[in-house]
C-alpha cells in the first residue's frame, strides 16, 4: 500500500485541510468577528488607522504561512534538482491557493455562528473518520 499512490486518509485529510483552511485563517465566509451587527467584540472594534492595517496584514501573512504549510505537506510534487526553481515553484503554488481562498472569500456570504459550528463539526466528524482509516492503513 505504501508504494501505491495517495492513501485514501491522506486524500480525507488533504479535503478536510483545505475546507478548515479558509475559517483557520479567519477568512470570509468564516469571519464572524468582523460580523458587526452579530457581534460587537474583538480587535476590529477597537482598531482603526495603522493599527488594523497592521491587523490586516497580519491576518494576510497568516494566509501566506498556512498555505506555505498546506502546500509543503500535500502537494509536494513538482520539484526539480534546481533550488532557485524549486522556490519559484512553491510560490507560485502558494498564490494559487491564496488565489482559491481568496476566491471563495469573494462568492461565500458571511456564515451564523450555529452555521459554523455545524460545519467545523462535521469537519471533525470527518478527520476522526480519516484517522481511524489511517490506522487501519487505508
Amino acid at each position: 500500500m505504501y508504494g501505491h499512490g495517495f492513501p485514501l486518509s491522506g486524500l480525507i485529510m488533504l479535503g478536510v485541510m483545505l475546507f478548515s483552511l479558509q475559517g483557520f485563517v479567519g477568512r470570509l465566509p468564516f469571519d464572524i468577528t468582523e460580523a458587526e451587527t452579530e457581534i460587537m467584540e474583538g480587535p476590529l472594534l477597537e482598531y482603526s488607522g495603522p493599527k488594523l492595517a497592521l491587523f490586516k496584514y497580519l491576518q494576510m501573512a497568516k494566509l501566506m504561512v498556512y498555505s506555505g504549510i498546506f502546500i509543503a505537506l500535500f502537494v509536494p510534487w513538482g520539484n526539480t534538482l534546481f533550488y532557485p526553481v524549486n522556490v519559484i515553484i512553491f510560490l507560485i503554488k502558494v498564490l494559487v491557493l491564496v488565489l482559491i481562498i481568496t476566491l471563495v472569500a469573494s462568492i461565500h456570504p458571511r456564515y451564523r455562528i450555529d452555521q459554523a459550528i455545524r460545519y467545523f463539526a462535521g469537519m471533525f466528524i470527518v478527520s476522526i473518520g480519516a484517522l481511524i482509516l489511517a490506522v487501519w492503513g487505508y
